[in-house]
């Protein structure tokens, strides 16, 4: 297995060269590290990209062709500053979540490979194809789309960025093409192939501004009080219909509503690829067509938490993050307060004259980060309910606590 990371663990150990960049080491353990790293010695997971960071290999010298970039302004050097720095990162945690719900569901049949801490080495390799699917596609967003202003001056950042950007990402999802291929399952090439066609499709959803970055739909003002739950079906439950099997998702009725929106857009971009990667696990292990669905489920309720979680931390952190435009809590804001439009619309034409300071006040001093704080707890909870149908075991605790931990 490790052969199979050595150029992404060269990624990673290189990117320590610009660690010192993003923040500076503590000797305190926060609760979510210890959390982390007691479910990690559950399932013996030593597979996380993040894990890596100490394995050297001069094949792939990523961390080379960064330091090119420092002092410049691309968006490549931001989104590693991000992988490196936010400890609830969801890229270095799928795996994890994978490989925990594995071995809490245990196996319907009899093992045809080796296994190691109850867990299948299929699934091992499930898990790690996930985290790097999920890099890979992220990978590609800093892929900077040059303004005409741009292209008439030669700019070397920007076209070392976007070479970094789209090899790397390339060869990241190209890696994970060849280990899903050695799983040797159709169903589970079928489940990943329509996690990667959602995450092609979010690059598609709403309207994008000239740096190709997304924009918010207008505010549709709904009949019915804003209803933040996702248990209650009534509007939103095609988003995580199972039944769906593997058809695109629909999107009709969604843009313009607050968590329908957010919803449709991070099921595509992300949650779609961790529920899949819950039930292929599930279906490796020989469980039924009921028990891959709650798997699914719960992958996408977790990784809707995560970026609930995310999206909030961007306004109560303790330093000006920037923040998506798409997020929930502008989302929230907009249906609140309609006229804020007025202040994101110059963003189509360019981002740089939105004016995100004057936004982040009127989004903190209304009830927007409350609405996102409701949005990520039923989240939470909606995936903790689903574990309700598994064994009682040591590692499920383990398992709610990470979900319970965001």
């Amino acid at each position: 297995m490790l052969s199979r990371l050595r150029v992404v663990n060269s990624i990673k150990c290189n990117l320590l060269k610009i660690r010192t960049l993003t923040y500076a080491e503590t000797d305190c353990k926060s609760k979510w590290e210890t959390v982390f790293e007691d479910a990690e010695k559950i399932v013996g997971y030593t597979s996380s990209i993040t894990n890596q960071l100490g394995k050297k290999n001069s094949s792939f010298d990523f961390g080379k062709h960064l330091e090119k970039l420092n002092g410049s302004s691309h968006p490549i050097l931001k989104i590693v500053k991000g992988l490196l720095s936010d400890e609830k990162n969801s890229i270095n945690t799928w795996g994890l979540l994978i490989l925990l719900i594995s071995k809490s569901a245990g196996h319907r049949v009899t093992p045809d490979q080796s296994q190691y801490d109850g867990v299948l080495q299929k699934q091992r390799d499930l898990a790690q194809l996930t985290e790097l699917v999920k890099m890979g596609h992220l990978v590609h967003t800093g892929v900077l789309n040059p303004t005409k202003e741009l292209l008439n001056h030669k700019n070397a950042d920007l076209n070392d960025g976007n070479k970094i950007a789209l090899l790397t990402g390339d060869f990241l999802l190209a890696k994970a093409y060849s280990m899903l291929s050695n799983i040797r399952n159709s169903h589970v090439n079928e489940l990943i192939s329509s996690a990667l066609r959602d995450l092609t499709d979010s690059e598609f959803i709403g309207e994008r501004n000239p740096q190709n970055l997304p924009m918010p739909s207008l505010p549709v003002q709904e009949m019915s009080h804003i209803n933040v739950g996702v248990t209650n079906y009534s509007k939103m439950g095609h988003l995580l219909n199972p039944d769906r099997n593997t058809d695109p998702l629909d999107q009709e009725g969604c843009m313009g509503s607050p968590v329908r929106e957010w919803t449709v857009r991070n099921i595509l971009g992300g949650g779609s690829l961790l529920g899949r990667g819950c039930e292929s696990a599930l279906h490796l292990a020989g469980h039924d067509r009921e028990m891959q669905t709650l798997g699914y489920l719960f992958g996408c309720h977790a990784a809707l938490a995560w970026q609930a979680n995310a999206d909030i931390s961007t306004f109560t952190s303790s330093t000006s993050r920037a923040f998506s435009l798409v997020s929930a809590p502008v989302l929230f804001a907009l249906h609140h307060n309609p006229s804020l439009y007025d202040l994101i619309s110059p963003g189509f034409k360019d981002v740089e004259s939105v004016p995100f300071n004057q936004i982040r006040k009127i989004v903190k001093g209304g009830p927007a980060l409350n609405n996102t704080t409701k949005l990520l707890n039923e989240h939470r909870e909606a995936a903790i309910e689903y574990l309700d149908h598994f064994p009682n075991s040591d590692t499920k605790q383990k398992l709610i606590c990470v979900i319970d931990a965001i």
